[in-house]
């Protein structure tokens, strides 16, 4: 929601919030669902950096976002 009102109203901020929120609830998500094949010795490691590396995605499209905003806005 916060995305959408903030797309409409060209807050940055507020865009920003609502990708943080989202991030957010992905990592939560990504980290239940690492715990819960975490008794699957052998794949324990391959789960560990996928997790990593969907939470550092979501990360870095927040980044990569306010980067490209604040340029247009200079």
């Amino acid at each position: 929601m916060a995305v959408v009102v903030g797309a409409i109203a060209g807050s940055i901020s507020l865009v920003g919030f609502g990708i943080d929120s989202f991030i957010e609830v992905t990592s939560g998500s990504v980290l239940l669902w690492r715990m819960s094949v975490d008794a699957e010795v052998q794949r324990r490691e391959l789960n560990e950096r996928r997790a990593l590396r969907i939470v550092g995605v979501c990360f870095l499209l927040l980044a990569v976002y306010i980067a490209y905003e604040s340029v247009l806005d200079v």
